[in-house]
């Protein structure tokens, strides 16, 4: 267990200035762990430091104190029984507070947890497929999917641009439109692991050109705009199919047999007529 100052100086261990009314001294321990993106308790941390104060502070003397954790990230000190404000605090790591109940003859274990600077806030963008066909005039809706992969609520916009912009529109809830759109949505207090489905959908004009169009989504998080992820989509325009027996120019297996019948009943006749003839 980590080494601990205990300085009885800085405590109040009676109730009033009789002397009356001793308060009893209990045990607070633990381990400190690094909590990551994932949400799963990691490695412990060691070195990290540990605070404590109690709430209120309405004593004229301040019950405080403070230790480090060891190799093995644990931490211990000793409290009077009360209410207690806990802060923990390392180098690159998110300073993180709680509150505890030290109760009168009960020791407490309380596993106390550290985030990496930077882990606390994230993002990720899924689509069920990226690619897809359509003739002119048609639409394709794509079915994306939003998460909050931080370990803090968060609130995103996602948006999506591209050449052909005009051809795209996104569904609700909270739209914010533009020229031709709307091109954009937010997505409000998502929590760690929070999803959010967006539909997307391209609507191809009649005059379209055939080949590949690219539109980029995009989604980012309104505390941070840092922390944002991005997928392409793709279009592809392809002409109507030819039909083949509307192709004048070209006659089909059943127009040439036709003819060749047409052509054996005029032998026939003629060589009938030149019978009579003779």
């Amino acid at each position: 267990m980590a080494t601990f100052a205990l300085v009885l100086s800085t405590f109040s261990l009676v109730d009033n200035a009789s002397g009356e009314g001793e308060v009893q001294i209990q045990r607070l321990y633990g381990i400190v762990y690094e909590k990551s993106g994932t949400r799963a308790a990691g490695e412990p941390v060691p070195g990290a430091e540990v605070y404590v104060e109690q709430e209120p502070v309405t004593d004229p003397i301040s019950k405080k104190n403070s230790t480090t954790t060891g190799d093995d990230g644990s931490y211990e000190m000793y409290l009077p029984n009360g209410t207690y404000k806990v802060t923990v605090k390392k180098a690159g790591y998110e300073t993180f507070t709680t509150q505890v109940v030290v109760k009168a003859g009960e020791d407490l274990e309380k596993d106390l947890v550290l985030v990496k600077k930077g882990e606390s806030l994230g993002v990720e963008m899924s689509c069920e497929g990226t690619t897809m066909e359509l003739k002119p005039g048609e639409t394709c809706t794509f079915h994306f999917r939003v998460r909050n992969t931080g370990i803090k609520t968060d609130s995103y916009k996602v948006e999506i641009t591209g050449e052909k912009q005009e051809w795209a529109s996104m569904g609700a809830p909270t739209l914010t439109r533009s020229s031709g759109g709307p091109y954009s949505q937010s997505t409000s207090n998502m929590e760690d692991d929070g999803i959010a489905d967006i539909d997307v959908n391209i609507t191809v004009p009649e005059d379209a050109e055939p080949g590949d169009y690219v539109f980029v989504m995009k989604v980012a998080s309104t505390s941070d705009p840092s922390v944002n992820d991005e997928l392409n989509i793709t279009v592809k325009v392809v002409p109507d199919a030819a039909v083949d027996d509307d192709d004048e120019s070209t006659p089909g297996p059943g127009i040439l047999m036709v003819s060749m019948s047409a052509v054996l009943v005029s032998i026939i006749a003629i060589i009938k007529r030149s019978k009579r003839d003779n």
